[in-house]
């Protein structure tokens, strides 16, 4: 018998996940973002120097880490280049700040998408006005630092970065 009426909302509930709230209907399989590799998967190339390593304090599974190559000195044309390598699958995400001379310049946030233990290189744009400041700054010193953060998955990582003209 079919309408309405024919459910019982009355007598004993089974409790599926006590304390769960807010359900997810997504896809039958896991997000890729949600994996966590076994500590023994987790072998970064000998060659990478920038890493960031993250542990559970209980020896349990490692977290997500990070891998950030790109060169420490960089000719300055507007833009700086760091490659992005995340252990797991996601959105690679960068920015840089240049101190020139009184005022620190940001430069627009850099995105894209990589897969698990692929190399993401991730181009730091910065406005006109921020490139000449840098560019006059560059006349005048010669150098400048740069410090670029990185996140993807979870992980986060810095990058310092020496500029020339």
């Amino acid at each position: 018998a079919f309408g309405p009426g024919t459910c019982a909302t009355t007598g004993s509930s089974v409790v599926i996940a006590p304390g769960a709230s807010d359900p997810d209907w997504g896809p039958a399989e896991p997000a890729a973002a949600r994996f966590v590799p076994r500590q023994e998967d987790v072998r970064p190339p000998e060659d990478k120097k920038d890493e960031v390593v993250v542990v559970d304090e209980r020896q349990g599974p490692v977290a997500p880490t990070l891998l950030v190559s790109g060169s420490k000195r960089q000719r300055f044309r507007g833009a700086l280049t760091v490659g992005c390598t995340p252990s797991v699958a996601g959105v690679c995400e960068a920015v840089a700040t240049v101190k020139a001379g009184r005022r620190t310049f940001r430069s627009k946030v850099a995105r894209k998408q990589v897969a698990a233990g692929q190399k993401a290189t991730l181009r730091l744009r910065f406005s006109k006005p921020a490139t000449a400041a840098i560019r006059r700054a560059l006349k005048r010193r010669g150098k400048a630092k740069a410090s670029v953060k990185l996140s993807a998955a979870g992980a986060t990582a810095t990058h310092a970065v020496t500029l020339a003209k």
